[in-house]
């Protein structure tokens, strides 16, 4: 185990009241003692932030959520309940949108390589295609007069604004694999022509990136795509694109419980940069994940073993690559805060010494943190990953054929330090 030390040597890892108390009320309820490893989403959380994306825009903003950070159908459902949409970016996401419940005017599908069958499907409940390329336009095209259906089609734009700190969650680079190039020849003029020739054409979207993206840099991919959508409603001398959506991509802090950057950041934000958007003139759509849904949740795990090598202290625990594959492939990138618990679920005290916390696939870079500064765990102690709510439970790695961990939804049963537990299922689309 040879990976560098991960950066949380000044991060706090004592727990919020609230996480404190499902722990607590999980080691009554037997959760710890039952399950080597296991999840809570606490969905009185995911409501709270849900609230504050809401009135952090206006009205006229429609928050479609990433299915792909989170597919659980409870999960889905909630969101649906609470007025959200959902963007799909493929189609078993379109069809956990559709069981979900989510109103088909409020959806969103982006699949970056979208087959007949998908088009059709979309065409016939009426969401909203955003097209990826020239190809697929003519797929799209060539189903009939779309005129007269209602729908809100239009093009993906890759503004090529430049990329942020993470490349691969980095969308609008000069060789990005999305959407139509605005600054390669010819691509702006081949554009507003094509939506000038088609009536059916009343839409644009832009998703700048992920993680690693500062918001100026998404701000800017945001106002090209609305310059081209002023400039192709100047052409036509009338109101022609009337949808913009603008993707999600808000980063996520993981070394606080704080929602840092906030939804009204970014509102305010793009406020001052591209306030065409909050007149009233465009209907605008967000695609929102992680930012909805990371902070609502969090992973326990049983320390099963522990053993030093080379001098390297080791903690061997069922927290690993199955569950969160990003975090054991990425360290660099998607680190996690890890508190380490006693058997109780009580947080250990003592001086930290550097550990590594590996999981139970067999291959050697199974490591969820590297050289990680805590109180020495013991056999039986557990650990807490913070903050796994997105890209966790969606991004299950079937290797060793290991099964998903457990997932409960977490409510607070009255003001008192009580929680209700109840178990939710996955979806699973293998065949």
């Amino acid at each position: 185990m040879t990976g560098p030390a991960d950066d949380f040597a000044n991060v706090d890892f004592s727990l919020s009241v609230a996480k404190a108390g499902q722990l607590r009320a999980a080691a009554k309820e037997g959760l710890i003692e039952r399950h080597p490893a296991f999840s809570i989403i606490d969905f009185d959380a995911l409501e709270k932030t849900v609230a504050r994306l809401r009135d952090a825009f206006p009205a006229h903003f429609l928050h479609a959520f990433a299915i792909k950070a989170n597919q659980y159908p409870a999960v889905l459902e909630t969101l649906a309940s609470l007025g959200l949409g959902g963007e799909a970016a493929a189609p078993g996401e379109l069809e956990l949108a559709v069981r979900a419940g989510f109103d088909a005017t409020r959806m969103v599908l982006d699949s970056p390589v979208k087959t007949a069958d998908e088009i059709a499907r979309a065409l016939r409940l009426g969401i909203v295609i955003n097209i990826d390329n020239f190809q697929e336009f003519e797929q799209i095209r060539g189903r009939g007069d779309l005129r007269q259906t209602g729908a809100r089609i239009g093009f993906r734009i890759n503004p090529q604004v430049g990329a942020g700190t993470v490349g691969l969650s980095s969308t609008a680079t000069l060789t990005s694999k999305f959407g139509v190039g605005l600054r390669d020849p010819g691509n702006r003029a081949r554009l507003v022509d094509t939506y000038l020739e088609h009536e059916w054409l009343n839409a644009l979207h832009v998703h700048v990136g992920s993680v690693g993206c500062p918001l100026e840099l998404m701000a800017q991919g945001v106002s090209a795509v609305v310059a081209l959508a002023t400039e192709i409603n100047g052409r036509a001398d009338c109101r022609k694109i009337r949808t913009i959506d603008i993707g999600g991509g808000l980063p996520v802090s993981f070394v606080s419980d704080a929602d840092t950057p906030e939804f009204a950041d970014y509102a305010r934000l793009l406020e001052a940069r591209v306030p065409e958007l909050f007149t009233g003139e465009f209907d605008v759509i967000t695609e929102f994940g992680r930012a909805i849904v990371a902070k609502s949740a969090f992973t326990v795990a049983r320390v099963e073993y522990t053993k030093t090598m080379g001098g390297r202290h080791i903690a061997l625990t069922h927290a690993g690559a199955h569950n969160m594959m990003r975090i054991v492939f990425q360290p660099a990138v998607w680190a996690r805060r890890v508190t380490a618990l006693n058997a109780k679920g009580e947080v250990k005290s003592g001086t930290p010494v550097e550990q590594d916390i590996a999981g139970p696939c067999c291959f050697a870079g199974d490591v969820i943190a590297h050289r990680r500064g805590l109180p020495l765990l013991e056999r039986g102690d557990l650990v807490m990953v913070h903050d796994t709510g997105a890209y966790c439970f969606s991004n299950h790695f079937y290797y060793n054929a290991l099964s998903p961990d457990p997932v409960y939804a977490c409510r607070r049963s009255d003001a008192g330090d009580r929680y209700r537990f109840s178990r939710i299922s996955a979806a699973d689309f293998r065949t």
